[in-house]
């Protein structure tokens, strides 16, 4: 009892490629609100604005997370993000 029940806020695609948690939308690094860190670390995100390029990117960006999670990750390296 007690609990609260977590939704899914963005896919899983965009949240790997920003590297932030779904649920909470807090940096998986750092802890921060995504604007913070962006702002902070100077990074610009070049996502497209309209409907069908956001599709293409968004294909794009699928394909290279599925290709970046077939190679093998070294025990010991990966941080584990625990949404409160």
């Amino acid at each position: 009892m007690g609990m609260r029940y977590k939704t899914t806020v963005i896919c899983q695609t965009c949240a790997k490629v920003k590297n932030i948690c779904q649920t909470c939308l807090l940096d998986l690094e750092y802890g921060l609100p995504t604007q913070v860190r962006d702002t902070a670390l100077a990074i610009d995100h070049e996502a497209p604005t309209s409907d069908i390029n956001r599709e293409y990117y968004a294909q794009n960006m699928e394909g290279k997370v599925r290709y970046d999670d077939d190679r093998p990750i070294m025990a010991g390296l990966t941080t584990i993000h625990q949404c409160s």
